[in-house]
């Protein structure tokens, strides 16, 4: 089975800070992409890295200007190297074969289009079988609801033609990722582009996992998230009812493990914005 991951890092001055709170708070993104590693390995896919050297110097410059007393930072640079920059392919020499193409990306939930999108965004649609690939977003500042990315382009926008629309997968988490790449594998289960699921605005706090709202007749208004990082790395889904009392966890089939309802887990204090 074949997949291709983008990387696409932080470089806005919100961003890149925001970024290294989180990894002093323990979301190390060497950790969740150690994680994505393991599960390509152990599902023996056949997959590929991208990223943009532009964009990854830029985000080390940001990095380099907060890391004056902090040196775990730059230490997780070189571990981000070390781990994945030896199969990453850079894309910053890539250049679209019609020149005058235009590219755009339609933010369907503010209703607006905008013209300053990323190379790897461009590259996925021109190159890659978008249907295959997917782009892990580590601006967390920019949590997207609809876990797509819809990209126009119109390789004639001098003329009177239509452009067409493609749209990239968008995973903020590493547990977003080993989801996808787990039904990509098998045709499995999954909360994503699932007529059983629809997305909330809800977060779950420790990993910024995408809480979803289960809508068919089975189990109407159950919430449902991934979850992925244990010690013991147990692939499951924790499920609540609609006030955010703990039903149980289920596998990674969406059945619900007997006996699994644990008391003292609650999402309710994210449900009120306690």
């Amino acid at each position: 089975m074949k997949a291709n991951i983008c990387l696409l890092f932080p470089v806005t001055d919100d961003d890149v800070a925001d970024w290294a709170i989180h990894q002093e708070a323990g979301r190390p993104i060497v950790k969740e992409l150690t994680a994505i590693s393991q599960v390509v390995h152990d599902l023996k896919m056949d997959c590929s890295f991208y990223y943009d050297s532009a964009n990854f110097n830029d985000f080390v410059k940001k990095i380099k200007i907060l890391d004056s007393e902090k040196c775990y930072l730059s230490k997780t640079i070189e571990q981000i190297k070390g781990l994945l920059f030896r199969r990453l392919k850079d894309v910053n020499s890539w250049k679209p074969k019609d020149a005058n193409a235009y590219y755009a990306e339609w933010q369907s939930s503010i209703c607006t289009i905008n013209v300053d999108i990323p190379l790897l965004y461009k590259y996925a649609i021109d190159t890659l079988d978008y249907k295959d690939s997917v782009v892990i977003n580590f601006n967390l500042l920019e949590a997207n609801q609809d876990n797509e990315i819809h990209i126009l382009k119109d390789m004639h926008p001098t003329k009177d033609s239509y452009p067409s629309i493609s749209s990239l997968s968008l995973m903020e988490t590493a547990d977003d990722t080993i989801a996808w790449l787990n039904s990509l594998a098998d045709g499995g289960f999954s909360l994503r582009k699932s007529l059983l699921f629809v997305p909330t605005s809800y977060m779950w706090r420790n990993s910024r996992q995408r809480i979803y709202r289960r809508i068919d007749a089975l189990m109407p208004n159950t919430l449902w998230y991934y979850d992925f990082f244990h010690k013991d790395n147990h692939q499951h889904f924790e499920v609540y009812n609609e006030v955010g009392e703990h039903i149980g966890e289920a596998d990674i089939k969406g059945q619900l493990i007997p006996n699994s309802r644990d008391p003292r887990k609650s999402i309710s204090h994210i449900l009120h914005g306690r």
